[in-house]
Order: structure tokens, then sequence, then C-alpha cells
């Protein structure tokens, strides 16, 4: 007999990933996750693929990438792709550093006219 595969509900993706069933059918809404329907309870129900792209999703948001660059790299995923975002990514970084090491100078020296340094 072949082995079940592991199905999940919205619920246990929305503890397991620490995030509201809103967000994930938003991610299902743009076609991040892929749900089929339960035919005994029609519950939406997720394979360890979704599973799979909910963790790398919920990674790649953490690194600034938008759910459009998301599903771009869903559907083009090789390790050129890859290194080609992570590369903008580390250039948008370094962008936000060098505009906050300006407001920071801007700020010393404004203290320092006034007197508070």
């Amino acid at each position: 007999m072949p082995a079940r595969k592991a199905r999940f509900k919205i619920g246990d993706l929305s503890r397991l990933f620490h995030i509201g069933q809103d967000s994930i059918r938003y991610y299902e809404k743009v076609g991040l996750l892929h749900p089929v329907r339960d035919p005994s309870s029609n519950y939406r129900t997720y394979t360890i693929d979704d599973v799979r792209t909910m963790n790398t999703a919920r990674e790649l948001l953490d690194l600034g990438f938008s759910t459009d660059e998301i599903l771009v790299f869903e559907r083009d995923r090789n390790i050129r792709h890859v290194t080609e975002m992570l590369e903008t990514e580390s250039t948008r970084i370094q962008d936000q550093i060098r505009v906050l090491e300006k407001k920071e100078r801007i700020s010393m020296a404004g203290c320092a006219l006034s007197g508070r340094i």
C-alpha cells in the first residue's frame, strides 16, 4: 500500500509559521500556495511542498523581498537566479546603510551645533 502524503489544514500552517490564516489565504490568492480541497470535508489542504514554499517565502520576506519577487523566484528556482536576487538585495542593503550613515552624520552635526556633544 502506498504511503499517504502528509496534508496540512490552514490552521496547521497558521500555527507552524505564527501568521494569520488571512495571510495564508493571501499567499494562495497571489499564487504562492496551491492547496487542494479535501473531498470529504471541503477543507483546504496543503502539501509538504506548500510548507516548503511558505518557509522560503517567510525567509525571503524577512530579507526584504516582495511577494512579486518571491513568485518569480518560485517559478525560476536555480542558482543563477538565487545569486542575482541576493546580489540585488545586498546592493539595496548597502544603499540603505549609506542613507542611514548620512542621516547619522547630519544628526550628529546638528547635536554638535546645539552643544549636546
